[in-house]
């Protein structure tokens, strides 16, 4: 079984998603569902997927909640088998590159030595 993460439940109507509000047996012809359910268990990866696919927006979440000044910019691949992010805190950057076909990883605190590995 795969890890999960609970969260709470907020809206405990929405849109059927066995035949997307058009009506079916299992919403009784409503098009809506509806649960008694207080948290809901999501698949960790999913979780994690989410997280990458909305980094940006996540960090600027966490900084207005939090006062945390970290921005984090994924760099996507930056050099065959490797891909980067870069780091923005409220005292300075870093950048992280790690290998996309084995483990390794390479943490740069300046960008001037980031450029010279990239050459």
């Amino acid at each position: 079984m795969r890890n999960v993460v609970r969260f709470p439940v907020y809206d405990k109507g929405y849109i059927c998603p066995v035949c997307d509000g058009n009506k079916c047996r299992i919403c009784n012809w409503t098009g809506e569902y509806y649960t008694e359910e207080e948290w809901v268990n999501v698949q960790e990866h999913l979780v994690i997927q989410y997280l990458h696919d909305n980094v940006n927006h996540v960090s600027m979440l966490y900084r207005m909640l939090y006062g945390n000044m970290v921005d984090v910019k994924n760099l996507g691949t930056v050099k065959k088998g490797w891909a980067a992010m870069e780091i923005s805190y409220g005292t300075g950057q870093l950048w992280v590159a790690w290998n996309l076909i084995d483990s390794g990883i390479e943490t740069f605190y300046n960008k001037g030595e980031f450029k010279k590995w990239l050459a």
